[in-house]
Order: structure tokens, then C-alpha cells, then sequence
């Protein structure tokens, strides 16, 4: 499978073996190491195993008598004589020398080194020139990579076999870019199944089990524990020299966060781009080492007045940042308030399954009227009063 793998590979193939039992690889519930390897290798091809006696096998078929193949060396200077080719390139040269492109196409000072053989042929320290011109040093791309001969050696085996016969400037970064655009290769490369190793080990002669197994897994995993906790350490180190504790002192002004309610528009603006700060508020006392107390107005009586460091910010002292308490309704909590003021609407919402009563109510914004379509059921437990008024009829029996 191995030497005919540029054949089979991707294709569906029958496999004829005298070895009988060999059939039922694949339907066996219990292999031994040996044949795992086997079934792992030919889980890589879509064939049928058959089998074929030897006694039947009375004519010999390729795949029994395969010819051996010369070694490449052979191959390739078996290229280099073809009268077609030995024509080709003594054409090509002849052209390019004739229209004078000879110091366009070589370097300064390589022309020197040229000279003309008995054969006709132009030749660079003893290998032939191959010059530029039309399709010719594809020809003997496709010649040593994709004959059936070849099986689509790499740019480095591929260059060591033509540096021997030819010659010309930046032949391996030619060679490179056409085995990098090669298609079988790359589909040879990376059309094949991924092979899921089991744990860290792979399957072979000496396969580790039991208490062994356990071990191995118990110390790489504790090895990388403490190969991750040296790197939080050192991330830890490397952080901690830019940050510096954040400290005010009594009589400093302050800015206060507080938490804005998604949804709500305050100071027109909506979401995220509500004010983060309110304030300034300044520092009457230091409660601890990351606690102050603050001195709030009479709108946020209701609040506690000490907070940690995270809640504060320095006060800029540009004014126009300021934002003047009177205009800001908050709960215990910090979060901006919002009173509901009418029903203005009602409709049913038919789902699939269900009916939802939703009302249309009308809040009290600053920018303005804001209406929102809410769930009645949640407007009658959170809000009761808007719906005070309503007269609720008697059932009629």
C-alpha cells in the first residue's frame, strides 16, 4: 500500500491477497498490536480486502511482477537525451542569444562563465543553461514531478535531482513555487483524516497499561499545573510594578459611580452611554485602609455614606463635568429611578400557544414623554396605583 499509495490514495480499490484470514481484519473484535498498526494504516484508503489463492493466480499481474524503477539520477539524464527536449532547449538558446537579451536575463559576470559543448548545447560549469523563454523550464518541472515515475518528490529532493543536469538564476525559489502549487501534493498532504492519538501515548509494541498509564498521566498533568502557575506568577510580577494603590486624602473631592438601569434614559442618553459619576462629593473621614465616608446632599439620605476605593474617582476640576445632584433619582441601591405615570393603551399579544395582556405606559423623562410597551401582570405588582382607578365590572352569572 505504501509504494502504490499515489495510485490508490482517494480512490476506491480492491486488495487480492493469498493470505486468507488477512479478509476479516476489519470485522475481528480483538487485535493484537501488530494488527492495529495495520488496521490504523489502512484506515487511511477506501478498499475491499479479497481473497485470491495462490494456485488461481496462474497469469502474473502487475501488482506480482512489478518492474523495478532506476533510481531518479537515471530517470532524469534518460530526460535530458530526448531529441525533443535536447531540441527544444538548444532552440531556446539560440533565440535568446540572437536577440542580445543574454545580460538582460543573467547576472552581471555569469555570462563569462558560459560555453558551447559539441552537442550544441550552452552550458554553466558543466550543467545546461535554461533560458527564459516559453513554457521550456516548465516542461522539465512537469518531467521530474509529475510523471508517473517521479511520485511528486519534495522542492528540496526535486532541486537536488535537476541542479545535477540544469542550471539558472533562482532555480530552487522556482522549484519551490511549483511544488507549493502543486494539487496533489497538497491534497496528499492535507486531504487526509486526522489520526485521534489515544491519551499521549501511540499505538505500538510497548504500549504502557494499568498503574503505569495512570502514572505518566498524573505527572504530565501535574507538570503542567506548575508549568501554568510560573506563568501566572511572572504575569502577576510584571503587573503588579505599574499599578499603584489607589488612596485619597480627607477633604479631597471625589466622584461617586453608581449603577445605571439598562433601558432607562436619563440626562438624554440611554444604556451604556448614561453618566457613570455623580458628584463631587468630598472626603470627610478614611474608614479603614480602602473605605471613605462621604459627605452626601439631602437626595441621597437614603444612601449609605461610606463606599470603597472602586466606587470613587478623582475629581477633575474642569466644571463642566459636574453633574448637579438635584436632577438624579436614585434607590438604596445607586440606580436611577423612574416613575411610570399613566396607562395610555392596551392590547392583547397572540402567541402561538398563549394571550399576553401589555399596556402602553408613559414615564416621566426628561428628554421628554418615553412610552414603552410593558406585561400587565408586571405593571399590576410593581405599580398597583396606575390601576386604582379602574372599575372592575361584576360577574354576570
Amino acid at each position: 500500500m505504501k509504494i502504490w499509495r499515489h495510485y490508490s490514495y482517494g480512490t476506491k480499490c480492491t486488495i487480492f491477497t493469498d493470505h486468507k484470514s488477512l479478509q476479516h481484519i476489519f470485522d475481528q473484535k480483538e487485535l493484537n498490536m501488530r494488527q492495529r498498526r495495520w488496521v490504523e494504516l489502512l484506515n487511511d484508503y477506501d478498499c475491499v480486502i479479497k481473497y485470491h489463492p495462490g494456485k488461481a493466480n496462474v497469469v502474473a499481474d502487475a501488482l506480482s511482477r512489478k518492474e523495478r524503477v532506476k533510481p531518479l539520477r537515471v530517470r532524469a539524464m534518460g530526460m535530458t537525451v530526448q531529441t525533443s527536449l535536447h531540441d527544444n532547449i538548444m532552440q531556446a538558446q539560440q533565440e535568446v542569444i540572437e536577440r542580445e537579451n543574454l545580460k538582460k536575463e543573467l547576472d552581471c559576470g555569469v555570462e563569462k562563465h558560459l560555453e558551447t559543448k559539441p552537442d550544441g548545447l550552452v552550458y554553466f560549469k558543466d550543467r545546461i543553461w535554461i533560458p527564459v523563454v516559453d513554457e521550456l523550464r516548465k516542461l522539465i518541472f512537469d518531467e521530474a514531478h509529475k510523471t508517473k515515475y517521479s511520485v511528486h518528490p519534495g522542492a528540496d529532493k526535486m532541486y537536488q535531482d535537476l541542479r545535477a543536469f540544469y542550471w539558472w538564476p533562482g532555480m530552487k525559489k522556482d522549484i519551490a513555487e511549483y511544488v507549493g502549487r502543486c494539487i496533489t501534493c497538497a491534497k496528499a498532504l492535507y486531504g487526509r483524516k486526522c489520526r485521534s492519538p489515544i491519551c499521549w501515548s501511540e499505538v505500538g509494541d510497548n504500549r504502557i497499561t494499568g498503574l503505569e498509564l495512570i502514572q505518566e498521566t498524573t505527572d504530565k498533568i501535574a507538570q503542567i499545573q506548575q508549568r501554568l502557575q510560573a506563568t501566572r506568577s511572572r504575569q502577576k510580577s510584571y503587573a503588579d510594578k505599574r499599578l499603584k494603590p489607589l488612596e485619597f486624602q480627607v477633604g479631597d473631592r471625589v466622584m461617586l459611580k453608581v449603577s445605571p438601569w439598562k433601558g432607562v434614559v436619563r440626562f438624554a442618553k440611554k444604556g451604556k452611554l448614561t453618566p457613570r459619576y455623580v458628584g463631587p462629593f468630598e472626603i470627610i473621614e478614611r474608614i479603614g485602609p480602602v473605605a471613605y465616608r462621604l459627605s452626601l446632599p439631602d437626595e441621597l439620605s437614603g444612601v449609605h455614606d461610606v463606599f470603597h476605593v472602586s466606587n470613587l474617582k478623582k475629581c477633575l476640576a474642569d466644571e463642566t463635568l459636574i453633574i448637579p445632584v438635584e436632577e438624579i433619582q436614585l434607590d438604596k441601591n445607586l440606580r436611577f429611578v423612574e416613575e411610570p405615570l399613566e396607562i395610555m393603551d392596551r392590547k392583547v399579544k397572540k402567541l402561538r400557544r398563549s394571550r399576553i395582556p401589555i399596556v402602553k405606559v408613559r414615564w416621566n423623562s426628561r428628554r421628554g414623554p418615553e412610552f414603552t410597551w410593558e406585561r400587565e401582570d408586571h405593571m399590576r405588582n410593581k405599580y398597583p396605583q396606575l390601576f386604582a382607578e379602574e372599575v372592575v365590572p361584576n360577574n354576570e352569572t
